[in-house]
């Protein structure tokens, strides 16, 4: 008698372990699909375009270590992505992954480096000595590429790049940030805001 009730309390602890062990595979199956989802959406909303199109292959670095990666970042004042005429990349950052992508380097190069910037796709501009940040507005991303390369010697892998757009949208998804403000301001920018004194909460 005591035999059997071991046997089915046995049979019972299995029964409930697989159950627990089914639902948490279930749980765990449906987070790594929400997640994967999650980050699909994010993916789909990224603006894409070609940051090399146009440069010569025979002028670009050669890449030194294979599986690691080298990602330029750029901040434009844009106000308008689609004419980059007047906007300039005031945030120039190089981000290099490691081959076995546990570290990584960033190194920023100010705006103002006087460097050689590479002839414009038109033509019109570059081919001479000038602040680094003007190659965004004479060629775009694929000039700005030439001439970082160009400065470094280090072979760019990936661009990414957010304008003032997407910078208001990034505070606005954050849900607005905290600024301290040292004294009272009034914009000379339409429509003329008024900053106050003291930490404000402010959106995008």
């Amino acid at each position: 008698m005591t035999d059997g009730l071991e046997r089915m309390r046995r049979r019972k602890s299995r029964r409930i372990l697989i159950g627990v062990l089914a639902a948490l595979l279930v749980l765990g199956a449906g987070g790594g699909i929400g997640g994967w989802a999650y980050a699909r959406s994010l993916n789909g909303h990224l603006a894409r375009t070609d940051a090399f199109k146009g440069v010569p292959e025979e002028s670009r670095p050669t890449p030194v270590v294979k599986g690691a990666l080298n990602v330029l970042l750029l901040g434009s004042d844009s106000r308008d992505p689609d004419n980059t005429s007047d906007s300039r990349t005031d945030t120039i950052m190089l981000l290099h992954v490691d081959q076995d992508h546990k570290k990584a380097e960033l190194i920023s190069i100010p705006r103002d480096t006087w460097v050689f910037v590479p002839t414009s796709p038109d033509g019109q501009n570059g081919n001479t000595m000038a602040k680094i940040n003007a190659a965004y507005a004479w060629g775009g991303t694929p000039l700005v590429v030439q001439t970082v390369e160009g400065f470094t010697g280090v072979h760019i892998d990936h661009v990414a790049l957010i304008d003032f757009g997407g910078f208001a949208q990034v505070v606005d998804a954050l849900g607005g940030v905290d600024l301290k403000i040292e004294k009272t301001i009034k914009s000379i920018h339409a429509p003329y805001r008024t900053f106050k004194k003291g930490t404000q909460h402010l959106d995008g």
